[in-house]
């Protein structure tokens, strides 16, 4: 099938929100054309943190850490301003490479996975996916639709299961009825058959469910953010981490913050 070519249109994206929309905004979504986002949430969530500090704020995936890679589901995911400005810097000078090279590297490459993609790329500034997890430890952006998630999602612990590899104790806590937090973010997968078209119907009893709360009873109710990098189980880890939370012994180029010469912080001007 011709490939939709999301990375190639979103670090585009990303390039140009830097360098001409920062003024205008705290936040910037990335949201799927079938995600339901609560903007409303998210204001309230990203009101606990500094926009001019590098937030990454998702639904965070592991099951790529052997990589070295941490990156959040391109269902939904938030950079705050001065994420999506070091960002932008950073793509200034990715490389072109072929179809079927560069793995999880910076690199405008056909067909490569968006969300993975800007996820390296963030890791190259040492900027790591934010911990959005509520109190309880559920998950304030969902990747799948409420249904799925509250009735139909189970645990595996299936080393090559994308959704749950080294999610260990943590992921066996957030299913069914405890998998969602009270104010969540977003909800993903909300197609029909054909696939490219918007399941209206369950998009409006979102809309009414979810909008139809006072603003106020919001700010009353959520959790604030920890302010910290994602959670994780270390006993499910199979490798040994650095204190900087890289994978031991992992190669230059998949290293935390590997962009972060002394010229190119010169360019970030930290």
């Amino acid at each position: 099938p011709k490939s939709r070519n999301i990375w190639e249109k979103m670090w585009r994206a990303w390039k140009l929100a830097g360098e001409e929309y920062l003024e205008k905004v705290d936040y910037i979504a990335k949201v799927d054309f079938d995600s339901f986002f609560i903007a409303e949430n998210m204001r309230v969530f990203g009101s606990y943190l500094d926009p001019d500090k590098p937030w990454y704020v998702g639904h965070t995936l592991y099951h790529r850490w052997g990589q070295n890679l941490i990156y959040n589901s391109g269902t939904c995911y938030v950079l705050s301003r001065e994420a999506v400005r070091r960002l932008s810097i950073r793509l200034r000078d990715i490389p072109t490479v072929c179809d079927k090279c560069g793995g999880s590297q910076c690199a405008d490459r056909a067909g490569a996975g968006e969300d993975p993609q800007t996820g390296g790329c963030l890791r190259d500034l040492n900027i790591v996916p934010t911990d959005s997890l509520d109190k309880n430890g559920r998950q304030r952006f969902l990747p799948f639709r409420p249904r799925d998630h509250l009735f139909n999602i189970e645990y595996k612990s299936d080393p090559h299961d994308w959704f749950w590899h080294y999610k260990g104790a943590i992921g066996k806590k957030q299913v069914k009825q405890n998998c969602c937090s009270n104010y969540p973010i977003a909800f993903h997968n909300f197609k029909t058959d054909p696939a490219a078209l918007y399941n209206k119907n369950a998009l409006y009893e979102l809309e009414y469910f979810f909008h139809s709360a006072p603003y106020e009873s919001r700010i009353i109710g959520m959790d604030p953010p920890s302010g910290k990098s994602y959670q994780y189980d270390p006993l499910i880890l199979n490798f040994e981490l650095e204190a900087n939370g890289d994978i031991k012994n992992v190669r230059d180029n998949e290293k935390r913050g590997k962009w972060l010469t002394e010229e190119n912080v010169k360019l970030l001007q930290l």
